[in-house]
């Protein structure tokens, strides 16, 4: 019994040798366990942060107060800014269409918020946000304005910048007995208003020429008695300038019975040849009245700093 005892007594530090290192692995596995499926400790957004503030907590750091509340003055000075022009949102999908629409035609880059910053000169004014604005938001039907003439019949060319034969019998706007525009009888609705001021800039913007457009192949003429080179290329579906190009070595007025001529079949057409830069077009839109180019690329750079 004693030799057991003491048997024992000796084998004691062998067996804590080996239980040991089980223990404080086990220890450290269950800790690891734990730590992995303990959920992560949420720390607060910037937006929360903000919250926090305007609902008048406060935060230890002295640097990260300034800057939340620093955040929170920029935001609510946004949100003015956003407010001011927030009108205009009615008419963002019409604008966008119609600007595409031409950019896409004419490989140019207007910028859509010139025309809301034009709307804004135009018709911006809380006074007229029930008529001007809701009507007539670009003005092209003002009694001083030849807009809607002009491109609901096709006239100065403007086929070429785009198809507005919806405005062909729009009304020009009247005025009242106190002299003030009357939209109570318009025929005008915002989307044609703004669709057709959009080819009224582009318009503004086109500089526009004349061009010989020939047709192939040449051909050969006989010349007859009492026959000129205005004759001739009348008769011929052709222009003077082409008989001359053929031509060169015949002068126009000796010109004789059973001559031969070369020509081809041409015409006179107009093209847009350049393009004006858009404050010019902005100039000219509003009829180069003074200030109005000026106020209106205010209007864009607060529309941009939103």
């Amino acid at each position: 019994m004693r030799y057991e005892f003491e048997h024992n007594v000796k084998k004691g530090p062998k067996l804590l040798y080996v239980i040991a290192p089980i223990v404080v692995a086990g220890g450290l596995l269950s800790w690891g366990w734990n730590l992995l499926n303990k959920a992560p400790v949420e720390r607060p957004s910037l937006e929360k942060k903000v919250e926090y503030v305007e609902a008048g907590e406060c935060f230890k750091d002295v640097n990260e107060v300034k800057y939340v509340v620093e955040k929170v003055v920029e935001d609510n000075i946004i949100k003015e800014k956003n407010k001011k022009f927030s009108y205009l949102e009615v008419y963002d999908d019409i604008i966008e269409q119609s600007v595409s629409k031409l950019n896409r035609k004419h490989n140019k880059n207007l910028d859509s918020d010139l025309i809301r910053a034009i709307i804004i000169t135009e018709s911006g004014d809380p006074r007229h946000r029930d008529n001007a604005f809701k009507y007539d938001p670009m003005q092209i039907a003002n009694p001083g304005s030849y807009a809607i003439k002009v491109l609901g019949n096709t006239k100065e060319h403007t086929n070429l910048i785009g198809d507005f034969s919806n405005l062909k019998g729009k009304r020009k706007t009247q005025r009242d007995k106190e002299g003030e525009l009357d939209y109570s009888n318009t025929n005008m609705a915002a989307e044609e208003s703004i669709d057709g001021g959009v080819g009224w800039l582009f318009h503004k913007a086109a500089v526009y020429n004349e061009r010989i457009v020939e047709e192939e192949p040449i051909k050969e003429y006989e010349v007859q008695s009492g026959d000129n080179f205005w004759k001739i290329a009348k008769e011929n579906e052709s222009t003077i300038e082409t008989l001359r190009k053929y031509n060169p070595k015949i002068v126009p007025k000796k010109i004789k019975p059973g001559q031969k001529l070369r020509f081809k079949k041409a015409k006179r057409e107009m093209y847009i040849s350049r393009w004006r830069s858009w404050k010019d077009a902005v100039d000219r839109y509003g009829d180069q009245t003074k200030d109005y180019m000026r106020k209106t690329y205010i209007n864009l750079d607060e529309l941009k700093n939103n």
